[in-house]
């Protein structure tokens, strides 16, 4: 689960591969999507909002049990009817653990997974950017730092 940037919306994902939108105020679902396809038994395991920015809409990134990562593009009004199609990214093999947006360039998306990876992806052009191999396991934890500079 995860805080937009107001602290206004909670992301979850469910066993049920579907990701649920919570509003912090009432603690009601305001949207539910069906992010992993149908004839996948895939979990989602982690999810991060990534805040609009110039040239870009809000978004959810959201990790699957499978490997599978998914970018959700989100509107304004939120309902499912009208949400964009998610895009799909590939490269991990295993569950991915956590998603974070950099805080200073929203456009990027880090991942961690348990083949052992963290990856580093364009969130806007669905590509990894960079992989980062090197832990001896599963990857359980990760953090941007801000910089100041």
């Amino acid at each position: 689960a995860a805080f937009d940037a107001r602290g206004m919306n909670i992301c979850s994902g469910s066993s049920d591969g579907s990701l649920r939108i919570w509003r912090t105020m009432d603690g009601r679902c305001s949207c539910v999507l069906k992010v992993v396809p149908e004839d996948s038994e895939a979990s989602l395991t982690a999810c991060a909002f990534r805040p609009a920015f110039p040239g870009a809409t809000g978004a959810i990134a959201c990790g699957a049990s499978d490997g599978s990562l998914w970018v959700v593009p989100t509107s304004a009004s939120q309902d499912p009817s009208q949400a964009p199609e998610p895009v799909e990214l590939k490269g991990h093999l295993k569950r991915v653990r956590l998603c974070i947006f950099h805080p200073a360039h929203p456009e990027l998306l880090c991942t961690s997974s348990d083949d052992g990876t963290v990856k580093i992806w364009h969130s806007e052009r669905g590509v990894c950017q960079q992989s980062l191999e090197g832990d001896l396991g599963e990857v359980l934890s990760l953090a941007v730092l801000p910089t100041s500079g």
